[in-house]
């Protein structure tokens, strides 16, 4: 077991010492490293930050146009709330207005109503005013008629002409004072 742990000790030693060669080597890899981040960050920090400048710019301003945006619905929410306010002001207004004129319009047709109603009244009471008297005139006629008829059967039987014709004339005269009542 012994040359087991020599091998052992001397892969060790072989570790932690490096040749030179390997040195040389990885000086030329970190050399080569740096020089790679050096050329890339000289080639592509500034198209680099100019991306990343311009893109936060970008975003700055949708942000600003998002907050701008909400503003303005913001504002065009109130003002619409506010038209919606007035318009339902307005609204009720306008039914109101109707509801006025709706009444005074009934109330002129009912006026005008009435008065056609009393003329409409007026009227019959005069036609039947006059139906009444053309009616007493006939019917005094009439009676004036008959009773001549028959006075003139009676006197003519039991008197003479000149009796006759006064007793029909104070019959007219007393026919044509008499009022008749209805």
């Amino acid at each position: 077991m012994v040359p087991v742990i020599l091998a052992a000790e001397s892969a060790r030693d072989t570790l932690i010492q490096l040749d030179s060669q390997f040195l040389v080597q990885l000086g030329f890899m970190l050399f080569n490293a740096v020089a790679a981040v050096g050329i890339v960050a000289k080639l592509l920090y500034k198209p680099v930050s100019a991306f990343l400048a311009e893109r936060a710019e970008r975003v700055a301003g949708e942000i600003d146009s998002a907050e701008k945006a909400k503003a303005d619905a913001s504002a065009l929410k109130t003002e619409l709330e506010e038209r919606l306010r007035h318009v339902e002001s307005e609204r009720e207004a306008i039914l109101s207005e109707a509801r006025r004129i709706a009444h005074d319009r009934e109330a002129r047709i009912m006026a005008d109503a009435r008065r056609e109603a009393q003329l409409i009244t007026e009227r019959a009471a005069m036609e039947i005013e006059r139906d009444r008297l053309r009616s007493s005139s006939e019917i005094r006629r009439q009676i004036i008629s008959v009773a001549s008829l028959l006075a003139g059967r009676y006197i003519s039987a039991s008197m003479d002409a000149e009796a006759s014709d006064r007793l029909v004339r104070g019959a007219i005269n007393d026919l044509g004072e008499a009022e008749w009542i209805s």
